[in-house]
């Protein structure tokens, strides 16, 4: 099995950007993964499926999730929802058991443990994943470690 994301935040902003269809992008890229593991023999997985797919059940994963005090709908200054979720790190006393990152650390303790585990896979930027990433940063955060579940 391997996953495809075929459409999220960084595909919209990269694909207007470049002047480009979200979708034509995603493809492209998808196309050039296959390729590589193509080149080096590894086979085909048996299930593909993309995020495209299976929007209703990632809409209802999230609402499960912000029902159990888990996440969060990001409000406008008016109260109004902005369409904008994200998961609460806090509400999860295991976050980060995996990669030994503790509740409550600072966001210095927080970035060495991010270099530890070294770059992430789009080695073409910054490490966008890493949480103190200021690519990622939003003062509509909880917690500077809580992530998108959706983004509107």
């Amino acid at each position: 099995m391997r996953n495809v994301t075929d459409i999220d935040d960084k595909i919209l902003d990269k694909a207007a950007a470049a002047g480009e269809q979200w979708w034509a992008r995603a493809y492209r890229f998808e196309r050039e993964f296959t390729h590589a593991y193509d080149a080096l023999g590894i086979l085909p997985p048996t299930v593909e499926p993309r995020a495209t797919g299976h929007i209703p059940e990632m809409v209802e994963l999230i609402t499960r999730i912000v029902d159990r005090g888990h996440g969060y709908v990001v409000r406008d200054t008016q109260g109004a929802p902005t369409g904008d979720v994200y998961f609460d790190v806090a509400s999860w006393p295991h976050y980060g058991e995996l990669t030994h990152q503790k509740q409550g650390a600072t966001v210095d303790e927080a970035s060495a443990v991010t270099d530890r585990m070294g770059p992430s896979v789009d080695s073409t930027q910054e490490d966008k994943y890493n949480p103190t990433d200021p690519s990622d940063a939003s003062e509509a955060k909880h917690d500077p470690r809580d992530f998108a579940l959706w983004k509107s």
